[in-house]
């Protein structure tokens, strides 16, 4: 009778009135164990009832609240903007002494200090929306260069990437989770993109990028619209867009991945009527995987990749150098061990054929400031030396590489690195990894050792120093017009640097 006239109490308040959930609560348990009772007694808990259903879809509101809140302190919480940044200083001398050829600079040195500074900047919205800058405050390289001909200047290269410049804004996005009904995140902007092995992107663009994880599958679905390279847009392609969708699966220690890359794009190319003669379609679909050779053994891994290209041109392009309706592939095999303590090490195998064109924005040097690392990595710093294009298409080129690393035991500041690649690149008409440019390509073919050893020195937690050494010695070939033959090339280098991240 006590509970029926408390039932009665509550609907005469009109539902909740000022009475607390908690009353409610031990309420709804009273009238359950007296159901019988209350039915005889000919009590209406109807109203009640309803009361109940509203406590029970706001304490589920209110968990959802403290589940997001939670997501939202762990995130940054009320910390609605964050910055951080980096700064690397380097010096290097380089002694390059060109034994045969048509160049007449037998013996040229150049030293050259770079130093860069960024600031990056982390925006909380709120719980679904965040925000990152980052600008490039300063980027200063000085040349320096004795010999016989001064006007040498290794081409400009710089190591801390062909598309960085002072004052430029390198990273800049906004990113939204659960935009939408069907779930899933979106990114507006600039950022480092990459998928898999980074054959094909492994850089800086622009670009609306979508990601969701669909059963066991994760998929991204992306439209690059700008890339750009050597401080200067890349020829011919900010004209067009490039669609891509990518999937990543995992299971039992191994991971598999797919890319897709498709553009249809009209490169500003006229006749002498002005109508535009060169179209173009690109395909690239790079798969591969990687994951553990025994299931009892977590230190030996396996590392496989492949690139299929396909290009189809209503004309030749001199620009581009691209022929008419090629189609490449690209492979690399890799074993590597590491027993997470001290040692590292790694064999790898990497080819392409002449019709190979994997690569549609790769920067080979961002291992230097603690990015992701490309199979590219010391070729390229060995290509700078000689003159070389920053970004490789690999064509007819192969590399074998053997790479290993070493942490003291006792004291894990101090680490070493020694790295050997074997390269050898067949005869390619439209140039190879040593070619000095476009209107001077070794036509010939061209064999190079290339000897990298570094020491690192971890100073504090998020600075480190690091002195290296390379030695690169081409072996370059006759060719039938002797201004195309490869030269001999035998090149030193030795940098110091010095990178912290605050």
């Amino acid at each position: 009778m006590i509970t029926a006239k408390m039932i009665a109490n509550v609907e005469q308040m009109g539902g909740n009135g000022s009475v607390s959930k908690t009353d409610l609560q031990t309420l709804e348990k009273l009238t359950v164990e007296f159901a019988d009772e209350l039915a005889l007694l000919g009590v209406k808990v109807t109203a009640l009832e309803d009361d109940m259903q509203v406590v029970k879809e706001d304490v589920a509101g209110l968990k959802k609240d403290v589940d997001g809140i939670k997501t939202y302190m762990k995130n940054g919480g009320m910390d609605k903007v964050k910055l951080s940044g980096d700064i690397l200083v380097r010096n290097y001398a380089m002694d390059i002494d060109e034994m045969t050829g048509t160049i007449n600079n037998p013996e040229r040195k150049a030293h050259r200090t770079e130093t860069f500074l960024r600031l990056q900047m982390d925006a909380q919205i709120d719980e679904n929306i965040t925000a990152r800058a980052r600008w490039n405050m300063i980027d200063n390289t000085n040349n320096r260069i004795d010999g016989a001909n001064p006007a040498f200047t290794l081409n400009g290269r710089q190591w801390d990437g062909g598309n960085k410049q002072t004052g430029e804004v390198e990273v800049a996005y906004i990113q939204i989770k659960d935009m939408f009904s069907f779930g899933g995140d979106f990114k507006f902007g600039r950022d480092w993109y990459q998928h898999g092995h980074g054959f094909v992107v492994h850089n800086y663009m622009d670009a609306v990028n979508y990601t969701k994880r669909c059963g066991d599958v994760d998929v991204a679905l992306n439209v690059f619209f700008d890339r750009t390279n050597d401080n200067q847009p890349i020829v011919g392609h900010d004209y067009y867009n490039v669609w891509n969708i990518n999937a990543d699966y995992s299971t039992k220690g191994h991971d598999l991945y797919l890319g897709i890359y498709y553009n249809d794009a009209r490169f500003p190319v006229t006749d002498a009527a002005g109508v535009n003669v060169k179209n173009n379609k690109e395909m690239r679909v790079e798969f591969g995987a990687s994951g553990k050779l025994s299931n009892n053994n977590d230190k030996v891994k396996y590392d496989l990749g492949l690139v299929y290209s396909s290009t189809e041109n209503t004309g030749t392009n001199a620009n581009t150098g691209f022929y008419d309706d090629e189609s490449g592939i690209l492979g690399h095999v890799a074993v590597k061990y590491d027993d997470q303590k001290q040692l590292t090490a790694k064999l790898a195998y990497t080819f392409a054929d002449d019709e190979s064109h994997a690569n549609i924005n790769v920067e080979n040097a961002n291992r230097y400031h603690d990015g992701d690392e490309t199979i590219f990595e010391d070729i390229y710093l060995s290509n700078m030396a000689l003159g070389g294009r920053t970004n490789l298409d690999f064509n007819n080129l192969s590399d074998i590489k053997l790479e290993i690393g070493y942490t003291l035991k006792d004291n894990d500041k101090h680490s070493f690195r020694l790295a050997y690649d074997h390269i050898e690149n067949d005869k390619n008409d439209k140039g190879n990894v040593f070619s000095r440019n476009a209107g001077n390509q070794y036509n010939a073919d061209l064999e190079a050792n290339i000897i990298t050893f570094e020491y690192t020195y971890k100073l504090a937690e998020n600075t480190r120093l690091r002195l290296g050494y390379q030695n690169s010695s081409v072996e370059g070939k006759a060719a039938a017009n002797a201004a195309q033959s490869s030269p001999d090339i035998d090149t030193n280098l030795f940098y110091t640097e010095i990178y912290s991240r605050f």
